[in-house]
């Protein structure tokens, strides 16, 4: 039981990598784009950025959540290839 938790985690961390690095990636794009006085300015900070920064949180609470849903699997002793309903 303890190897599949260990399964779990090691799942979850390139997610939760690839979602830390849209979120610094997009605030990056907001705090240049805020020195940037033109109308496109205001555009790339919240078409880049704003949904570089959404899509990071929302793999990030996808994650999390699949993550919980995996672990619940796995408590209730579902095979690999069974559907549980």
């Amino acid at each position: 039981m303890g190897n599949n938790r260990a399964s779990t985690e090691a799942n979850i961390a390139p997610r939760l990598r690839i979602a830390g690095i849209l979120i610094v990636l997009g605030l990056m794009v907001e705090l240049f784009t805020l020195a940037w006085n033109h109308p496109l300015g205001f555009l790339v900070f919240l078409g880049v950025g704003g949904l570089s920064v959404a899509a990071g949180m929302g793999l990030y609470l996808w994650s999390l959540v699949s993550s919980e849903q995996a672990s619940a699997d796995i408590a209730r002793g579902a095979g690999a290839g069974e559907d549980l309903i």
